[in-house]
């Protein structure tokens, strides 16, 4: 019951917020990390001109819930790291959905993400965002479930429904977005 009222939240919350993509991506993450109970929660979107990197990277962390600059973590890491490394760039590659229970003994994790970050991963689920007409525009990726336990096909399921309505919300806020902005132009003509 608690996982199909928060889906139902999600998806009004996703069709009320039309204001920034920012804020709509960083609802979803909360929303996502509090119902499948995991370390982190990313999404990761795709350059809109090159296709072979990803451009923006929400990151969302479980300590990130007990903190008061959590509203500061609505913005994105702008970054342009290629898609053809990693489990994120597999996934946005491919449009499979991954459920690792042991990343260090999978051969498409990158280790030097935990070097570089001081974080382990452990387990991961990372499955494709699509846009209305199926194209993967970012990823959606969860790592480390709580207590060590494995990604179950329940959360693949829940995932996939939050990666749906990610796509659709990511694409409403990018029209509200035009439409904004050509309410401007026409404005200042007038």
């Amino acid at each position: 019951v608690k996982r199909n009222q928060v889906l139902l939240d999600l998806a009004r919350m996703i069709f009320e917020e039309q204001s920034t993509i920012e804020h709509m991506v960083f609802r979803i993450l909360t929303h996502t990390q509090s119902l499948i109970q995991c370390h982190r929660v990313q999404v990761l979107l795709l350059h809109k001109a090159s296709k072979g990197s990803f451009s923006r990277v929400f990151d969302f962390q479980a300590s990130d819930l007990e903190s008061s600059a959590t509203e500061e973590r609505t913005s994105p890491f702008e970054s342009r790291f290629p898609i053809n490394i990693g489990i994120t760039g597999y996934v946005a590659t491919t449009g499979e959905t991954v459920n690792i229970v042991d990343a260090y003994k999978d051969q498409r994790f990158d280790p030097s993400v935990d070097e570089e970050t001081n974080f382990r991963h452990r387990s991961i689920l990372c499955m494709p965002i699509k846009n209305s007409s199926g194209q993967i525009i970012g990823v959606i990726q969860l790592i480390n479930k709580f207590e060590d336990l494995p990604f179950t096909k329940n959360d693949e399921n829940f995932v996939e429904a939050f990666a749906i309505f990610c796509g659709m919300g990511i694409h409403n806020t990018h029209m509200y977005e035009k439409a904004v902005i050509a309410m401007a132009k026409q404005s200042v003509t007038l």
